[in-house]
């Protein structure tokens, strides 16, 4: 049964999709395809929310709206919008770097990238012989955001890290938790290190000395230890024994 095999790159995008905000829009106006929709929110502007399949730039967002443009004559009305924000990606590094420089091309997809959740691959998975637990993983990821080259560290923290790193650092915890997928007893309870990264760059000898593209970000990361994935897959399959 296909649609029952575990696949772990899966599992951490359903994670970060429930990390994404999302809300209903009570009321709308339009002026010649600037919209204004009503709707609780803790939005920036340049982010992008989908409504319906469509995505949208958001504009002088307040906590009670924000304003997109679109086609004239849209009925916004008691319609979900979903933040696209946290990012996800999974891959080999340079992978993940190369497909962030496509998106600099322009248009909305300029803005798709950032705050961005990424997984970094490859990673061994230790298959539990006793069926309790799928496997034990110990990958790493980065939860990255761009930043300015020429701020010092105690900048970066007030601009960066403890507004947007943090929380989302903290929430991707939580989500792991709750996420059936995975056996943890608490988000506290996460065996892991963290290592907040100012001006992220190559390892093997660079450090935090030479960024992976043009872009300057500013990242943490975290590198978990035997995080237990549960046996979730059906109980019928013939494993030929």
């Amino acid at each position: 049964m296909a649609s029952d095999n575990i696949v772990i790159v899966d599992l951490f995008k359903d994670v970060v999709n429930s990390m994404r905000e999302s809300s209903t829009i009570t009321s709308f106006s339009d002026v010649n395809g600037r919209y204004t929709l009503t709707t609780k929110n803790n939005l920036k502007d340049n982010d992008v929310v989908t409504i319906e399949n469509v995505d949208y730039l958001v504009a002088s967002p307040i906590e009670t709206q924000f304003e997109i443009d679109a086609d004239t004559g849209l009925d916004f009305n008691n319609k979900t919008w979903v933040a696209k924000a946290p990012y996800y990606m999974h891959g080999h590094p340079i992978e993940i770097v190369n497909r962030l420089n496509k998106k600099n091309k322009g248009g909305i997809y300029s803005y798709q990238k950032y705050p961005l959740i990424a997984l970094f691959q490859d990673f061994e998975e230790t298959i539990d012989s006793e069926l309790v637990n799928y496997a034990s993983i110990s990958p790493t990821l980065i939860i990255a955001n761009l930043t300015r080259p020429e701020i010092d560290a105690s900048d970066r923290y007030d601009r960066n890290f403890r507004d947007i790193l943090y929380p989302i650092y903290y929430d991707l915890l939580d989500k792991l938790y709750k996420n059936r997928s995975f056996n943890i007893r608490h988000p506290m309870a996460i065996s892991h290190t963290k290592i907040d990264r100012l001006y992220w760059g190559t390892q093997g000898g660079q450090g935090n000395e030479a960024n992976l593209h043009d872009e300057y970000i500013d990242a943490i990361e975290i590198n978990f230890s035997d995080l237990n994935i549960l046996e979730t897959r059906c109980k019928n399959i013939n494993y030929g024994i």
